[in-house]
């Protein structure tokens, strides 16, 4: 059996720390009941908690799945300069618009690629921490940050702001 305890301070002072329940985490049915312990408070304090290791860690998934795909398509070593981020659009399907499969690449000495195909696994890992987006979504990977941008009221510029969005200079000094 596996617990979880959850434990709060009594006082803000650093003082006594009380037990407040103790989860199984044996079964869904064993963890719902433990968690039905806790006040509203707690449950939502808990729930953030838990979305936001999600998010990052689907965050970090993601930027490791577009440095792989990058990696086969522009191999270090090969006269080509260093990808410095990636913008995703969104693409439209039966069922509404998700983030695309395809993006632009920003590379190291300003200049952009044409579009970049990073497959389903990538499109698969997107979709699932965005869910069905609007037309005008843009979301931003940044390999140098390691950082994942949605951006909901994008201008459904793939190529335009891509300097801005990385503050880096266009192949000629300029946007």
């Amino acid at each position: 059996m596996t617990t979880l305890t959850a434990r709060e301070k009594a006082n803000g002072d650093g003082g006594e720390v009380r037990v407040l329940v103790t989860i199984d985490l044996a079964s869904d049915r064993s963890a719902a009941a433990g968690l039905r312990e806790l006040d509203a408070r707690q449950r939502d304090l808990l729930l953030r908690a838990v979305r936001d290791l999600v998010s990052s860690d689907n965050d970090s998934d993601i930027v490791d799945r577009v440095r792989t795909v990058l990696a086969e398509e522009f191999p270090p070593g090969e006269g080509t300069p260093t990808p410095v981020g990636v913008v995703f659009g969104s693409t439209e399907w039966d069922n509404g618009f998700f983030p695309s499969e395809s993006g632009k690449v920003l590379f190291s000495d300003g200049s952009v690629s044409s579009s970049v195909d990073f497959g389903s696994v990538v499109e698969e890992s997107l979709t699932e921490e965005f869910g069905c987006v609007g037309r005008r979504f843009t979301v931003t990977v940044d390999l140098r940050s390691g950082e994942v941008d949605p951006d909901s009221d994008g201008d459904g510029d793939l190529v335009g702001g891509i300097h801005n969005r990385f503050q880096v200079l266009g192949p000629k000094g300029g946007e």
